[in-house]
């Protein structure tokens, strides 16, 4: 995996399509994962941190537009390309509407595929470099471990996801919606199950050398990470 692969998901019902997308970007040394459905990416979405979601819009079930806006809204600093036939103006004005950073027309060549998401990759990277200069700890998700300037903790697969989601947030902030759906906690006493985790992770950041408060509540609304935080 090199520096600036991606974790991509690519959501399309069409089989050789989606086969063939799938191959150009693994090819291209992305971790790539390939799904028929908007309904699928649930199944798939809270086993790693998702760079780039790559949809159709006409999916069976919900639609890649419901898709995309919807995982704008839990995952706000990450990117969304929309590949479709549909290609009239009213269809890519709605699709940027509904958080596309990228909207491509079928049919597509790979070497358009690939230089749009070189084109995403670099400012992702970019934003990295920026982050890192002054950050305080470094987040690996890959390796489950967090790295502070007393000392290197390990960390849970969910304190990854929680790290990850609210240091690529607007200000840091997260709704407790937001972040039960990057976790997928549907159960009863879902608040509260989020809380634990919250209380572990806070422990795990003290260990690794920041001092409190590191992530604060905000009163009836979520959480906010107060410290600075990079991603490698």
């Amino acid at each position: 995996m090199n520096s600036n692969s991606l974790n991509i998901t690519v959501v399309e019902d069409d089989k050789a399509l989606r086969a063939l997308i799938v191959s150009v970007l693994r090819k291209e040394g992305h971790q790539v994962s390939g799904l028929e459905s908007a309904e699928s990416i649930d199944d798939e979405g809270g086993t790693r941190l998702i760079d780039l979601l790559i949809t159709d819009l006409n999916l069976p079930g919900e639609s890649g537009l419901s898709l995309a806006r919807r995982f704008r809204d839990a995952q706000p600093e990450a990117g969304v390309m929309m590949v479709t036939a549909l290609d009239q103006v009213q269809d890519k004005v709605s699709g940027y509407e509904h958080g596309a950073d990228i909207y491509l027309t079928k049919p597509i060549e790979p070497s358009e595929l690939l230089a749009a998401v070189r084109s995403f990759s670099r400012r992702l990277f970019e934003c990295k470099l920026e982050r890192n200069s002054d950050s305080t700890l470094i987040l690996k998700p890959d390796q489950l471990n967090l790295k502070g300037k007393n000392s290197t903790v390990s960390i849970s697969h969910d304190e990854a996801l929680i790290l990850a989601g609210l240091a690529r947030a607007p200000g840091h902030i997260l709704e407790y919606w937001q972040l039960l759906e990057i976790l997928e906690i549907d159960a009863p006493y879902s608040k509260s199950a989020l809380e634990v985790r919250i209380v572990r992770l806070r422990k795990k950041i003290t260990e690794a050398g920041h001092e409190a408060p590191s992530i604060k509540s905000v009163r009836g609304k979520g959480y906010q990470l107060s410290l600075p935080i990079s991603i490698s």
